[in-house]
């Protein structure tokens, strides 16, 4: 008999490339790409909406109204589930947060909404690259896709699509060894290192997280492995 067909969700807008048969597709778009480190596994599109005025906001359920139904919202860091909670009532699309508690997992894996988390857990303001990037993106139709993956390396992300003719944001810098980098999370956070050596895979980090990484150099003696998702490289 034949068997059923199976709808999957691409995650993101573009053109089917090529067929895999029996495993998928290649799909090929032009934009933009900012990846976090934990997602809840939904994926969804929308407009874009940003409610993160710095880099260290702080979003409170009175942040969000009902202009905001059906938006993907860029917010700060979160502490408050009344957020995640009010947010599946409005509903949003999205949610894309700069931190979070770690607390909030139970309610963000909950939620029937993509909610994405760019920095990590804790109080961790945004690097200034995906500050920049995400200031100058608002209403644009958006898709995301937050989930991860430590296996093969899959990491949360949010896709900006640009016209095929659009130059390609500098904010898309590819990590290397040799590169000069700022360090966002703590306890490095505001050094300056030099990429050594981009690690294989993914990362078991002290605080059991496993995540794609780089070995840094701090100075002739410190050498530190760091989330890629923490480092900026400096232009």
């Amino acid at each position: 008999s034949e068997s059923a067909p199976l709808e999957l969700r691409a995650g993101i807008p573009g053109v089917v490339t090529e067929i895999h048969p029996d495993h998928g597709a290649t799909i090929e778009t032009n934009g933009a790409l900012i990846q976090g480190v934990w997602g809840n596994g939904q994926v969804g599109e929308g407009l874009l909406f940003v409610l993160l005025n710095s880099p260290d906001d702080t979003i409170a359920r009175t942040d969000i109204d009902i202009s905001l139904r059906g938006a993907v919202v860029v917010a700060g860091h979160c502490s408050d589930p009344d957020v995640l909670r009010y947010a599946a009532e409005l509903p949003l699309r999205g949610l894309i947060l700069t931190s979070m508690t770690a607390d909030l997992i139970p309610v963000a894996n909950s939620v029937n909404y993509p909610v994405i988390v760019l920095e990590g857990f804790g109080k961790i303001p945004l690097n200034d690259a995906a500050m920049r990037l995400i200031s100058t993106s608002e209403k644009r139709d958006v898709a995301l896709t937050a989930t991860i993956n430590p296996v093969t390396a899959e990491r949360p992300e949010l896709i900006i699509p640009l016209p095929a003719e659009s130059n390609s944001p500098p904010e898309m810098t590819y990590f290397a060894p040799e590169q000069m980098v700022r360090i966002q999370g703590d306890p490095y956070r505001g050094k300056i290192g030099v990429i050594l050596q981009i690690r294989p895979g993914t990362t078991t980090l002290p605080n059991g997280l496993r995540t794609p990484a780089a070995d840094v150099r701090l100075d002739k003696e410190t050498v530190v492995i760091i989330p890629l998702a923490n480092l900026e490289v400096l232009m």
